[in-house]
């Protein structure tokens, strides 16, 4: 990884290090996540996490795409993943994409399913 201030050797999405919020350790673990593996997905129907064909996905399947999906690793590595349908930007709340959101518990459904062959799985 390059240090702060050089030009970064891929495209942003693939980026793993902030500088902002870890200062020249760039990031909070040993093997961090790129932007994009680790943005919020929003509206999904499936949402699968896999480490190749080899080794089980989890999925994440709502039936109305109203759920948005997220995973985060913590400094020690594990991994977290966060399914919810009430998400909201409050930090860019200056006339952008900002919800109205009331203080009501997350509601609705989704199955998770944890296996090799995703293929065969009805949706």
């Amino acid at each position: 990884m390059p240090a702060y201030g050089s030009r970064p050797e891929q495209e942003w999405a693939r980026d793993t290090h902030n500088y902002y919020y870890w200062a020249d350790k760039g990031a909070v673990c040993d093997k961090p996540l790129t932007r994009v593996a680790k943005a919020l997905k929003e509206n999904i129907y499936w949402y699968t996490l896999n480490q190749g064909r080899e080794l089980p996905s989890l999925s994440v399947v709502s039936p109305d795409a109203e759920v948005a999906c997220r995973i985060s690793k913590n400094a020690s590595g594990v991994l977290t993943l966060f399914a919810d349908n009430r998400w909201n930007y409050p930090e860019i709340a200056w006339g952008n994409y900002c919800k109205a959101l009331t203080a009501l518990p997350c509601y609705g459904q989704i199955r998770i399913i944890l296996g090799n062959n995703h293929h065969n799985m009805d949706r």
